[in-house]
C-alpha cells in the first residue's frame, strides 16, 4: 500500500510539473512576439549609442520612472543615461531575460530582466542588474512605448 501511495504520488507530483511548464510556455501571439523583438532592438540600439533610433520607439506622450531619475519623466528626458555613459567613453555589454510578455486588449506589456555591464576605457567592468516594464501600444501601424518603469533587480526586503 505505501508502495502504491508512494508511486501516486511521484506521478501525481509529475503532472502537475508538466502542466505547470505548458502553461509557463504558451505561446506568445503575434503582437507579444513583435513587442519583444522591439525590447531587443531597444537594447540594440542603446548598446550602438544610437539615440535617433532608441527615441523613435517612444510615443510622444510617453510618462514613465526610469531607475536613472529622481521622479517621472517625459520623452525628453529619454536617453539621457545613455548619453552620459557615452561621454564618459563606455561601453555597453547586456544580457535579457524575458520574464512575461502580454497582449491585454490594445497593449502589450513586457516584464524583463537586464544585466548590464559597462565597461570603460582601461577594460574596467561595473556591473548592474535592472528589472525593466514598458507598456506598449500601437499608433499609426507602429508599436511606442508609452509608459514604463525601471529598478535595481535586488530581492525586495520582506516586512
Amino acid at each position: 500500500m505505501k508502495r502504491t501511495a508512494r508511486l501516486f504520488a511521484v506521478v501525481l507530483a509529475c503532472l502537475i510539473l508538466v502542466a505547470a511548464a505548458a502553461a509557463q510556455s504558451k505561446e506568445m501571439s503575434a503582437a507579444e512576439k513583435e513587442v519583444w523583438q522591439l525590447e531587443e532592438k531597444y537594447w540594440e540600439f542603446a548598446q550602438a549609442y544610437d539615440l535617433q533610433s532608441y527615441r523613435a520607439l517612444w510615443h510622444e506622450e510617453f510618462v514613465g520612472w526610469p531607475w536613472s531619475e529622481a521622479a517621472p519623466v517625459g520623452k525628453s528626458k529619454i536617453g539621457g543615461w545613455l548619453e552620459r555613459r557615452k561621454n564618459a567613453g563606455q561601453s555597453l555589454r547586456y544580457k535579457l531575460r524575458r520574464e512575461a510578455v502580454r497582449q491585454i486588449e490594445g497593449a502589450v506589456v513586457a516584464h524583463y530582466l537586464v544585466a548590464i555591464e559597462w565597461v570603460a576605457k582601461d577594460g574596467k567592468a561595473e556591473g548592474e542588474d535592472l528589472r525593466i516594464t514598458h507598456t506598449w501600444m500601437k499608433v499609426d501601424g507602429r508599436w511606442k512605448i508609452i509608459t514604463g518603469m525601471s529598478a535595481p533587480a535586488g530581492t525586495p526586503e520582506k516586512k
